[in-house]
């Protein structure tokens, strides 16, 4: 490697503004800096995206099932089957 073309590696420290986890990386930045969102809160490595799906599934399910039964209650009433 040619000295003195490339950027200097150093550790900094890297803040997630979504849970306040922080953590030393090695890069070429030259500052601390923040990140959005980190693997220790994102919902594809927590599984949380899961069971949110899961739970919005049953809710929407449940939903078409009372709509459901309302339309029949209704028709019964009115003398239609």
């Amino acid at each position: 490697m040619k000295k003195g073309i490339h950027p200097q590696y150093q550790y900094v420290t890297v803040k997630c503004t979504n849970c306040g986890a922080t953590f030393v990386i090695g890069t070429t930045r030259t500052s601390d800096f923040q990140v959005p969102i980190c693997s220790k809160c994102h919902p594809a490595y927590t599984g949380k995206q899961l069971e949110l799906s899961k739970v919005d599934r049953i809710a929407r399910f449940m939903e078409r099932v009372k709509k459901a039964e309302e339309l029949r209650s209704k028709k019964e009433k009115n003398g239609r089957r």
